[in-house]
């Protein structure tokens, strides 16, 4: 940018580290100057008027024009990508656009910076790279998916020897492991048949490669087995405890009513208190079930028998018949015997009967062969009367 006055002006170099070429020539007073090698230079504008002459110097710093490489972008199955710029001093990493914001780690000058994002989406990165004056920058885009949402569906059970439906939800490639239980690995319904309880895995992959898994349990269950417990006889006894077996591992029993009357007191407790039972045979039934596999029953029968007793005794100390003895005078509670002879004169009497009257007066006396008459008083039911006929 020479200013001219008088004579002729030409252009040249006192000094700097290589060539220099003026165009379109050196005596242009604007010329542009091109050097060949990058560093200081002192040009110099002389001005010729015959035998006069006269120069001014300037400097100009030629400065290499950075190239910047922000390396390769990607797609990132996750919020946070390795960053691959080549490295040079004077980088620095920015976000220059993107639905959400950008942290650089450990920071913005690190050429292999890991760069979080806050959202999914598209991002574009710039590496610029500053050398004094000048600087350039490279842009790489980044795509950041979510992982694809896959559900295995919820833990199943299945009884041993048979085979159930998977059912997972998602959209991409689904490939199931185990895959040797499954009758198609690679559908997101697969019959499974375990032999064992067992864990399948889904895997998903969506369109963009990203993967996601999840779990579902298949619990093989046994086939059950019930047992009622053993069949009951009760002498004049209105009420009992079952005795059948406790269910297993998943298993829950529950006691029915089949026929006759009685009232379960807990119907899934296999020791449950059975009362309000009636003279004559009650039939419960006692399921156990798993839930997967057929259920299995079994039957109880509980005979209560009527109060039984004795027309006849033979107190002749032989061992046999000595005594009357009332069958199930024990569910009466207290219970009170008193004896008549064939005129009504009461002839023994115990308030609180205990099966060991053997034909004996109050006094111990032992009453002659006849038919007596008795009344039972007892606690917990109304009175009772009869006849019993001693014969020695």
């Amino acid at each position: 940018s020479a200013v001219p006055t008088v004579g002729t002006g030409a252009w040249s170099r006192v000094s700097g580290p290589g060539n220099v070429t003026f165009t379109p020539n050196a005596n242009t007073p604007d010329a542009k100057a091109t050097i060949s090698v990058y560093g200081v230079y002192v040009l110099r504008w002389t001005e010729t008027n015959g035998t006069c002459s006269s120069f001014e110097n300037i400097s100009v710093t030629f400065i290499q024009q950075p190239s910047a490489n922000a390396g390769n972008g990607g797609i990132e199955c996750d919020r946070d990508f390795v960053l691959g710029a080549t490295a040079a001093s004077g980088g620095v990493w920015s976000l220059v656009s993107g639905p959400g914001t950008a942290v650089f780690s450990p920071n913005a000058s690190a050429a292999n910076a890991r760069v979080t994002v806050s959202q999914f989406g598209a991002y574009d990165f710039a590496w610029t790279i500053s050398n004094s004056l000048c600087n350039s920058s490279d842009i790489v885009r980044v795509t950041f998916n979510d992982r694809p949402v896959v559900n295995a569906g919820p833990d199943l059970a299945v009884c041993k020897g048979n085979s159930i439906q998977l059912n997972a939800t998602g959209s991409g490639t689904f490939l199931w492991t185990p895959g040797n239980l499954l009758n198609n690995a690679n559908i997101y319904n697969p019959i499974a048949s375990p032999v064992i309880t067992t864990r399948f895995i889904v895997n998903l992959t969506d369109q963009f490669g990203c993967k996601n898994s999840d779990t579902v349990n298949v619990e093989v269950r046994l086939q059950p087995t019930a047992n009622a417990g053993p069949d009951q006889i009760l002498d004049y006894l209105f009420e009992t405890n079952m005795k059948a077996s406790t269910p297993g591992l998943n298993e829950t029993g529950e006691w029915t009513l089949l026929s006759g009357i009685g009232d379960i007191s807990d119907v899934n407790d296999p020791e449950t208190e059975i009362s309000d039972l009636d003279i004559g045979e009650s039939n419960f039934i006692w399921t156990v079930t798993n839930g997967v596999c057929p259920v299995a029953s079994d039957t109880v029968n509980i005979l209560v028998r009527d109060l039984l007793i004795p027309t006849l005794i033979t107190p002749n100390q032989d061992g046999k018949n000595d005594l009357f003895i009332i069958r199930g005078i024990e569910t009466l509670g207290k219970t009170s015997l008193t004896v008549f002879n064939r005129w009504g004169t009461r002839v023994f009497e115990n308030k609180d009967y205990d099966n060991k009257w053997n034909g004996v007066d109050d006094n111990e006396n032992q009453l002659p062969n006849d038919t007596y008459f008795f009344v039972l008083r007892p606690e917990r039911s109304k009175a009772l009367s009869g006849y019993v006929v001693i014969r020695r």
